[in-house]
């Protein structure tokens, strides 16, 4: 992080939605699918049990669905993380390293980070909530530069550069 007066630092704020969104969705698929396969052959009964109980929550199945799917992604983006990366960070030119050495964090710190995203970025995934953490996690960023769980934990999120017409022509 540059703290250097007049030193403004691009912080990438819709690259780093689109990444988590990515990384959300394409986890917590995989997850559930597996859990769900699992359940199927081990407890039908009770996997039967649940949908329809979540099925019966009307309006807010939706909802429901959307923080089960936080719940189950996050600890797998923290391994991800501290191992590899994760698909959409990837995709969208993001990696997170740690700011003394430049090395990916380690698995503590990829499960803190994740916690305090999950809970004070996306307030659980709890509808309406969520929507304001994200706005005041926003103006956060582009404020200081940062995130403040990155600030807290030592780390720092490197973008690579956007590709352009005549990167793809050459």
């Amino acid at each position: 992080i540059d703290d250097r007066p007049g030193m403004q630092v691009p912080t990438h704020p819709w690259r780093r939605w689109f990444a988590r969104m990515i990384d959300v969705t394409a986890v917590a698929f995989v997850v559930i699918a597996l859990l769900s396969f699992v359940l199927a052959v081990v407890a039908p009964e009770w996997l039967d049990g649940q949908l329809a109980a979540l099925d019966s929550l009307g309006l807010f199945t939706n909802a429901a669905y959307g923080l089960i799917a936080f719940a189950v992604a996050w600890p797998v983006i923290a391994c991800l993380l501290t191992l590899c990366g994760t698909p959409g960070k990837w995709l969208c030119g993001i990696k997170v390293v740690r700011i003394a050495d430049g090395e990916r964090p380690t698995l503590g710190e990829s499960l803190l980070r994740e916690a305090m995203v999950w809970s004070r970025g996306l307030a659980l995934g709890i509808p309406l909530l969520s929507l304001l953490m994200q706005l005041r996690a926003h103006t956060y960023l582009e404020e200081h530069g940062h995130a403040a769980w990155d600030r807290r934990l030592g780390l720092r999120v490197e973008h690579a550069r956007y590709l352009t017409v005549h990167d793809l022509a050459a």
